[in-house]
């Protein structure tokens, strides 16, 4: 099976954010496969793993033509990062700070 990558290209939070447990925290993610093409239509899944979001499992997403796709809303925390795409082996992020 060919690899999956998943590439983080921006956490936005502000230090304020964290102190509150707002759900102003936003990602975005880009995935592209081992020769850095991008993958429209991979599916991405947040799932939070700390105390202020571990209940938390966002809805899967599918990447756009640009392989991108944007999370907003969020509580700021730990998250882990998984995207599916058909032919390609699961890959995960398994501690992110968004």
């Amino acid at each position: 099976m060919r690899a999956l990558l998943i590439l983080l290209l921006a956490c936005l939070t502000s230090a304020q954010a964290f102190a509150q447990g707002d759900r102003n925290a936003a990602v975005l993610i880009t995935i592209v496969d081992e020769t850095r093409a991008v993958l429209p239509g991979a599916m991405v899944t947040l799932t939070g793993i700390d105390a202020s979001n571990k209940a938390e499992v966002i809805k899967p997403e599918p990447t756009s033509q640009q392989g991108q796709v944007k999370f907003e809303n969020l509580r700021p925390g730990r998250y882990s990062i998984a995207a599916e795409f058909p032919g390609f082996q699961t890959r995960a992020l398994p501690d992110v700070r968004i």
